[in-house]
């Protein structure tokens, strides 16, 4: 036998091998996968989340005929790495959250590769294998700071251009007409797309390390100002042509051909310092009177061998996951039913129809306490099993989420309650365009512990539900009037309500802990 038929043997086994094993991992991680694909139709943001695996598959192929001077070799170091992908998808599915799930299962499929074929190999294919973490539809968490810089700088280079400007938070208004940041103004699908192509574009057309850095670099920071300067000229399009202009579906137009604009300057610019293209470089030639290595069959052995051991130790962890968090599905709490505050009187009349967008609680309370001409909303939602009953600490749930039709936030801050412990909270005025004003305070109470950090609440919650503890959570959100005729000052209405309500907020969240636990 010559050494190009055993190696052709090899690599069968070896690819045969790595399907098993692959299909293995899909139906272990099934609810992972599909939450990937659930991710990537959501919205058109992540949609080609679908074709990643398969243009990562055709990289690869790209290169076949410089993987044959290569023959796949078992590497028992990459179990270790594979460990590490479990315990970091088990955190994150303990945390209820779906990114570091996602980034594990996509990071064992790197792992596995090194894992049956080895160093050479995976060292020559590190590069196709890194864009499948593109797949992972992440970075919604990115809106919000998209969001407010691109106001920033359409609201600075309006002034700048003469245009006079009343800004409050997102929303702005120009002798024109009024104007608000959206989500769709955010840049992100712009942002997604472009790094993407950007990364793709790099591999395939430079061949050094600084080149493609610089080129990625330019695909993440391009998007983002070309994005804040649509947003100016729609606004100042608008503005000049007395609103005939940029104000229907004619604004997303425009918005899309300026991108697309934009991103193909952007890759006729970075061609011109391409390089040969490294598939069409020569393979090494291979000698074919050179005898056949009498470790062939070991090697394979030793592949099978290793296949067995990953799937192994991949196994466990969803088990663990659904172990530990049937752990955390305590009994429906009871009802909230905070009262007994010393100085202020419950079941007062409601003073607004706004209502925390928290989604999901198990238990609820929506109450306004009131002390002489002083009114407070209480809202309190109470979470626990939330993987299988809602999360507390989601993007879809905020104070005001982004896409309210009704109710804006135009402010927030940390702050802290020195007559309540020191307690921090976050303060945000919200608002309606008839002029309604509402200013509130927020802070999380998890398992007994109060944090405003929606990283540490979920932090919390991993930590908890890994010492068997559960994920029992609960938000607190006060509310006052900010604007009226005979309105008191709203933050020391909000200050002397929590230092009166907090001890007792804190006694009935841990009875209710304890009664659904029992």
């Amino acid at each position: 036998m010559r050494p190009a038929e055993s190696d052709a043997a090899a690599w069968r086994r070896a690819g045969l091998l790595f399907a098993l094993a692959f299909a293995a991992l899909i139906a272990l991680y099934i609810d992972t996968v599909l939450d990937l694909w659930d991710g990537w139709g959501r919205t058109g943001t992540f949609a080609h989340g679908y074709i990643i695996f398969p243009v990562s598959a055709w990289l690869v192929w790209r290169l076949r005929h410089r993987l044959v001077a290569t023959r796949p070799k078992a590497q028992p170091l990459a179990l270790l790495p594979l460990v590490g992908c479990g315990l970091l998808w088990l955190a994150g599915r303990s945390a209820g959250v779906h990114a570091p799930e996602q980034y594990a299962f996509v990071a064992m499929v790197p792992c596995l590769v090194w894992c049956l074929f080895g160093d050479d190999v995976t060292k020559r294919i590190l590069y196709p294998l890194a864009f499948l973490f593109f797949a992972v539809p992440a970075g919604d968490f990115l809106m919000p700071t998209l969001m407010d810089h691109t106001a920033d700088f359409t609201v600075a280079a309006l002034r700048f251009s003469g245009v006079p400007v009343f800004r409050e938070g997102n929303y702005f208004a120009i002798p024109s007409g009024n104007w608000s940041v959206v989500e769709a103004c955010s840049g992100l699908r712009y942002l997604i797309a472009s790094i993407t192509l950007g990364f793709l574009f790099a591999y395939l057309n430079y061949r050094g390390a600084w080149r493609r850095t610089a080129f990625i670099v330019a695909s993440i920071l391009v998007p983002i100002v070309a994005n804040w300067l649509r947003a100016y000229l729609i606004v100042m399009l608008a503005h000049l042509s007395s609103n005939k202009l940029a104000t229907g579906v004619d604004h997303l137009i425009y918005g899309w051909l300026f991108f697309g604009l934009v991103m193909m300057l952007l890759f006729w610019v970075g061609n011109f310092w391409r390089d040969d293209d490294e598939a069409d470089l020569a393979a090494p030639a291979v000698d074919a009177s050179t005898p056949v290595r009498p470790a062939a069959r070991s090697r394979g052995a030793a592949i099978a061998t290793m296949t067995a051991a990953s799937i192994a130790i991949a196994a466990p962890w969803p088990a663990l996951g659904e172990w530990l968090e049937r752990i955390a599905d305590a009994h429906r709490p009871g009802a909230v039913a905070i009262d007994g505050i010393a100085g202020w009187q419950g079941d007062a009349p409601t003073f607004t129809n706004f209502v925390p967008h928290y989604r999901g609680a198990r238990a609820t309370e929506n109450e306004t306490f009131a002390s002489g001409d002083r009114k407070v909303a209480l809202f309190v939602g109470y979470y626990s099993g939330q993987l299988s009953n809602g999360l507390m600490v989601t993007y879809d749930n905020d104070v005001v989420i982004v896409g309210d039709k009704v109710w804006g936030a135009v402010t927030r801050r940390q702050l802290t309650v020195p007559s309540a412990g020191e307690l921090s909270v976050v303060e945000s005025e919200v608002k309606t365009d008839a002029g309604e004003r509402l200013l509130t305070w927020r802070w999380y109470w998890v398992n007994g512990r109060l944090t405003t950090s929606n990283y540490l609440a979920k932090i919390y919650n991993a930590l908890d539900k890994l010492t068997g503890r559960g994920d029992d959570s609960a938000v607190i959100v006060v509310t006052t009037p900010l604007s009226g005729p005979s309105a008191p000052p709203a933050a020391a209405t909000l200050e002397a309500f929590v230092a009166a309500a907090r001890p007792r907020i804190a006694e009935r969240l841990d009875a209710i802990r304890e009664q659904a636990r029992r």
